[in-house]
């Protein structure tokens, strides 16, 4: 089955700082949505690491 996406707003400077990231390939991250999703994973990881 394939994924159902839906959008989301972010502040202009949070999108700055993201394409910066990308730009400079310093992580590997090929577009906003990959660096996006991998910090929000990596986000609910650490906040249920503490809830435990």
């Amino acid at each position: 089955m394939r994924k159902k996406y839906i959008g989301i707003a972010l502040p202009e400077e949070l999108v700055k700082t993201i394409d910066e990231f990308i730009k400079n390939n310093k992580w590997g991250y090929k577009n906003r949505a990959e660096l996006t999703k991998d910090a929000i994973r990596q986000h609910i990881k650490e906040l249920q690491r503490k809830t435990k």
